[in-house]
């Protein structure tokens, strides 16, 4: 089932809500949240020496040194990270840093603008309540967000980008995953999907991560651009069966600009429930919220230009 929702009522609920999902999330011990990119034209060129598919992650919680020198090519001190999972061939990763030093909170270069291969990437920012919130009606929540992504390069390039977590165990038995996608996208094409995994892998069931274990999607969403901004506003409510904790939780989306291209005021999340309802927040609690968050970037996105698709 889809709904539209106008995105200025919409998103100050859903971050009133994200911030009451951390406030409340219990104090036991959190699994990793992780973004991944993968990149074609590929990351290059890579230092001598290494052996790596070229893709880059960032971990929460994680500092080391920027993996881009400021032209977007690899920097050799940032590679020298360890293997993430038997997909790769154990092959080495280029570990990005976290920006955001509270846990469940990643975030690229801080707020502030990083290249990211072909990509500048400003106001980048993801949030998670793993192992989610014993309340039924909030359960759990992960949320991805970039306030602007150009490419600069003068090359088109496509980006597969997949944000996750893991260890979730709020609602145990969850019975509705409701996925919510805005932004505005010029010159370019995004893939949008969000998956829960009952194997509990780390991005289980995302392009490059298969997974053994059940795995339901639930927004699967494509939106192009070819003669000017086009925005959507989305929300999937999608009914769960063969999910149980723990469980892992992805956002992927695949994004293709052309030179000069960009995509604006992103927002991607998904929350499990046991209820199947998103609780109504009064919008004056966003401020709260924000502060609780550190991502007061993000309402920049609810006060965008309306623009209505041809």
């Amino acid at each position: 089932m889809i709904k539209r929702f106008n995105i200025n009522t919409r998103l100050p609920a859903m971050l009133a809500l994200a911030g009451l999902a951390l406030l409340a999330a219990p104090t036991a011990a959190r699994a990793t949240l992780m973004l991944e990119v993968f990149q074609t034209p590929a990351f290059a060129p890579l230092p001598p020496g290494v052996v790596a598919r070229g893709d880059v992650v960032f971990v929460d919680q994680l500092v080391v040194v920027n993996p881009f020198l400021a032209n977007g090519t690899v920097n050799p001190a940032a590679a020298t990270g360890t293997p993430d999972g038997a997909d790769d061939g154990g092959l080495l990763d280029i570990l990005g840093p976290d920006g955001n030093p509270a846990p469940g909170n990643l975030s690229i270069g801080g707020g502030a603008a990083v290249q990211v291969g072909n990509f500048l990437v400003t106001g980048s920012s993801h949030i998670s309540n793993s192992p989610g919130d014993p309340n039924p009606s909030v359960g759990s929540l992960l949320i991805s967000s970039s306030l602007s992504v150009v490419n600069n390069s003068g090359v088109t390039t496509t980006q597969t980008i997949v944000v996750g977590d893991t260890g979730y165990l709020n609602p145990a038995v969850p019975t509705t995953m409701t996925s919510l996608a805005f932004g505005t996208i010029t010159n370019g094409t995004i893939t949008i999907r969000t998956l829960d995994d009952d194997a509990n892998n780390q991005f289980g069931g995302s392009i490059n991560h298969p997974s053994a274990g059940t795995v339901v999607v639930g927004q699967s969403l494509i939106e192009t651009s070819t003669d000017g901004p086009v925005n959507y506003n989305v929300t999937t409510v999608t009914p769960l069966t063969g999910i149980t904790a723990p469980y892992a939780k992805t956002v992927e989306f695949v994004l293709t600009l052309n030179p000069g291209g960009s995509l604006v005021n992103r927002s991607d999340s998904i929350q499990n429930t046991a209820a199947g309802v998103i609780p109504e927040i009064d919008p004056g609690s966003a401020a709260s919220a924000l502060a609780c968050l550190g991502t007061g970037v993000v309402m920049l996105a609810g006060r965008r230009r309306k623009r209505t698709r041809a």
